[in-house]
């Protein structure tokens, strides 16, 4: 099996589980053995609904900022990134260079990645990349559970760079 095998989806038809559709059957030929014993595990996946609930959310907030920080913030994706470093759902680096000079090019370099904010302290650089909230069986850096920890905390985040109570926010309900 690969280090990171993407989950399958199977159903299960009262005696068994198989394979659901062409492309798993195929994926599940080519990476298992006839014979040997697999554990399957249960996956709880964010749904899709729920998922795009949130990013619909972010974009409605983003709408709102005020003029002076749209310039800082073009796109929905880049506030909630930046959300995301500032809420601690992040990658932390630190790199030492040989001196503030080399330490200011490494992080003029690393930064090029919009998703990531780097400080420079003396000969020290340290780097922060916002985790995706893509779920981990899509290639993500996010199970379930952490997206919606993750979700929670950047709406938070948001909520109070525009000044206004996470309470006061819309809900699907009242929407």
């Amino acid at each position: 099996m690969s280090e990171k095998t993407l989950p399958k989806i199977y159903e299960w038809n009262g005696d068994f589980f198989a394979p659901v559709g062409r492309r798993f059957i195929d994926e599940c030929n080519a990476e298992f053995v006839i014979g040997q014993r697999y554990r399957l595990a249960l996956s709880e996946d964010a749904s899709d609904s729920y998922r795009a609930q949130y990013f619909i959310q972010v974009k409605e907030m983003w709408q709102s900022l005020p003029d002076d920080k749209c310039a800082r913030w073009p796109s929905p994706d880049l506030w909630r990134y930046y959300a995301l470093i500032k809420t601690g759902f992040c990658v932390h680096t630190q790199i030492v260079g040989l001196d503030t000079f080399e330490a200011l090019k490494i992080a003029r370099y690393l930064t090029q990645d919009p998703y990531s904010i780097a400080t420079v302290k003396g000969c020290f650089v340290d780097i922060w990349r916002a985790k995706s909230q893509k779920l981990l069986c899509n290639g993500g850096d996010m199970d379930a559970a952490e997206f919606k920890r993750s979700k929670e905390a950047v709406i938070e985040f948001l909520a109070s760079e525009l000044g206004i109570d996470k309470a006061d926010l819309p809900t699907k309900e009242s929407a």
